[in-house]
Parts: C-alpha cells; sequence; structure tokens
C-alpha cells in the first residue's frame, strides 16, 4: 500500500471512529464544558471546531501540495480558532455529523490523491510550523483523536 493510501486509510478509519463516538453521546453531553480548565468551550463547539479545523486546513494542504507555503508566518490559531466558534450553531446534530463526514470523505480523498513527492513537500501548519505535508496529514487525524479524549473525559 502507498504512503498517500496508508493515510487516506487511517483518516477514514478514525473518523467513522470519531462519528460512532459522537453518534452515541447523548443530547445532554453537547452542552457540557469539555476544552480544558479554563475554557468556555462545549462538547459541540468541540465538534465545530474539528469540522471547520478539517475544512480549512485541508485548504492550506493543497496549498503546500501545489508548491505553497501553507500557513501564513506568525498565524495565531488560537485567536482563528475562537473567530470560528459558534460558526456552524445553526445546524442540528444531524446535520453536523453529515458535514463531518462530508469533510473526512474529502480530505482522505485529497490524501489518497498524493504522490510521494508531494507528502514530502514542507510547508507551514498553523500549530506544527514547518514540517512535510505527509506529517501534516498524521496531525489532521492525531487531532481528532486528542478532541475526542477530551470529550471522553466529562462524560
Amino acid at each position: 500500500m502507498s504512503k498517500a493510501e496508508t493515510l487516506a486509510q487511517k483518516l477514514s478509519d478514525e473518523g467513522t471512529r470519531t462519528l460512532a463516538f459522537l453518534s452515541n453521546l447523548a443530547p445532554d453531553i453537547w452542552g457540557k464544558r469539555c476544552h480544558g480548565e479554563s475554557s468556555d468551550w462545549t462538547v459541540r463547539d468541540v465538534v465545530e471546531h474539528m469540522i471547520l479545523s478539517e475544512e480549512g486546513l485541508r485548504s492550506q494542504f493543497r496549498q503546500v501540495s501545489e508548491g505553497g507555503t501553507g500557513a501564513p508566518e506568525g498565524f495565531d490559531i488560537d485567536r482563528f480558532n475562537a473567530s470560528r466558534r459558534g460558526k456552524l450553531a445553526d445546524l442540528s446534530r444531524e446535520q453536523l455529523f453529515e458535514r463531518y463526514t462530508f469533510s473526512r470523505s474529502r480530505t482522505a480523498d485529497f490524501a489518497r490523491s498524493l504522490s510521494d513527492a508531494q507528502l514530502a513537500l514542507v510547508g507551514r501548519h498553523p500549530a506544527m510550523g514547518m514540517c512535510a505535508l505527509e506529517d501534516m496529514l498524521k496531525m489532521m487525524y492525531l487531532h481528532h483523536t486528542m478532541h475526542v479524549k477530551e470529550i471522553k473525559r466529562v462524560i
């Protein structure tokens, strides 16, 4: 299996596990605070963040795959994430699940389309700094796994 196919499969598998976990959460859990001691982010906020960050990162990753630099130097990821909070507030849980599934599918398809040369291209990830596109894609599924662990701590 190629590196690209392996990454795509890991993204798909992690997405399936995350969606199954989120789908089984009781509705009252969605309002619980879960993103660190000093944060007022709820489970729902974190789910929205996972969707929106993936969509934004995929756009940056595409740019890196085409020889671009990725995130701008000095990019403030915390401020950006805070500015996106509530952007999907009008979506139902089911609509969030559909968007999550669609977004993860697009990310896996993108990963699958990459050559080894593209995976080796280096760009700036907003949280990791300069790194290879392959590592950026690995962080994509690790990022969601980290947020699922945060949610599990409050249920």
